[in-house]
């Protein structure tokens, strides 16, 4: 992958959002914070052969809940960041699967179970809760999603200069300049 390869998304996803329903809003969303974390992981890597065969869609870290796993386990994550993805995991699941009992359905934000999941999402973030109004938790869940992005972009920036200056030391090392 290219380094900062989803830069002009969010003015995308803005775009493909506005007129969305709210399961296409809970969809759409998820899916660029997954590919999100995809960038992380990859800036992460010295190897972009194996980090595009981990993010592959049967590797090892091939879904949104690998992912989230992964980035945690190697500190690419803040813990609250973690809470925050693992809520829009759970929301994005039910609104994603359908089962005999009529899970899906109920994922609306109208929906108790889903106003939970925001609340955890917004109390992860530090944001407090919105009202039981339906378009209200809506839009504070997309509020929640744009500020995990950017946390997450900021993320990638500070990887890629960590990863430059450990690369620095290397040749610094291997040349003997230190």
């Amino acid at each position: 992958m290219d380094k900062f390869s989803l830069l002009g998304m969010p003015k995308k996803i803005t775009k493909l959002v506005e007129n969305e329903s709210a399961r296409g809003k809970i969809l759409i969303l998820t899916a660029y914070l997954d590919e999100l974390l995809s960038e992380l992981v990859s800036y992460s890597s010295v190897n972009e052969k194996a980090a595009k065969k981990l993010l592959d869609y049967k590797g090892p870290a091939g879904d949104f809940d690998s992912k989230i796993t992964l980035c945690s386990a190697f500190a690419l994550l803040h813990e609250t960041e973690e809470k925050a993805l693992n809520a829009i995991r759970k929301i994005r699941n039910k609104a994603a699967h359908f089962d005999k009992k009529g899970q899906g359905f109920d994922v609306l934000f109208d929906a108790e179970q889903t106003y939970g999941q925001v609340v955890n999402l917004g109390s992860a973030l530090n944001l407090g809760r919105p009202s039981r109004e339906p378009a209200e938790v809506e839009e504070f869940f997309v509020m929640c999603c744009r500020m995990l992005a950017i946390k997450l972009m900021i993320r990638g920036i500070e990887t890629t200069k960590r990863n430059l200056r450990k690369q620095l030391k290397r040749w610094l090392i291997l040349f003997g300049k230190t």
